[in-house]
């Protein structure tokens, strides 16, 4: 009973929240983007709809590529992964001006490695965690650029060929910029 109460609510609050937005303008966005650090490159197409002025929510498909060095240890993976996204934006005017998000999703891949004179390969499943501080320069009416830092988390579980089951929790900081298009 709570769950079905909890879910009518929440399709009340979006309701009332996607006309607050449709009176002002553009309320969807489409957009991809590419985010880098000094350990992976990470490329990301996004939708983000308004809930209201200052409130979005989104989901976001990306790759991965990375390469791990550890002294003697060596990593090389990619992966694809899914996103939820939320976003407030602080002006109050859609998709414009500073913003703050956060992300949960789930990712996977394969990585192969090399450590001394072994070699293996292995597949990994995580959960990402994410924060982002972001502002939105609109370029036209339907068209922005979006910088943002992003501050994640993640907690994975690999296992390799040699049977090695591994778990970690690890942190990133990276930049981002993403090209938006408004409708």
């Amino acid at each position: 009973m709570k769950i079905r109460l909890t879910a009518l609510l929440f399709s009340a609050v979006l309701l009332a929240g996607s006309g607050q937005a449709l009176a002002q303008g553009n309320m969807n966005a489409v957009g991809a983007g590419l985010a880098l650090n000094p350990v992976a490159s990470v490329f990301v197409v996004e939708y983000e709809r308004l809930l209201n002025n200052h409130f979005s929510i989104g989901v976001r498909a990306g790759k991965i590529d990375y390469t791990w060095e550890d002294d003697d240890y060596e990593e090389d993976g990619d992966g694809t992964g899914f996103d939820v996204t939320a976003r407030y934006y602080f002006r109050g005017q859609g998709f414009k001006g500073p913003y703050i998000g956060a992300s949960v999703g789930k990712w996977s891949g394969d990585y192969s490695w090399v450590e001394l004179n072994q070699r293996g390969r292995g597949s990994w499943d995580a959960t990402n965690v994410s924060a982002a501080f972001g502002w939105t320069f609109q370029m036209t009416p339907n068209f922005s650029l979006d910088p943002s830092v992003m501050i994640g988390n993640f907690s994975s579980s690999s296992t390799a060929t040699t049977g090695a089951r591994n778990s970690e929790l690890g942190g990133y900081i990276a930049v981002m910029i993403r090209a938006m298009f408004t409708f």
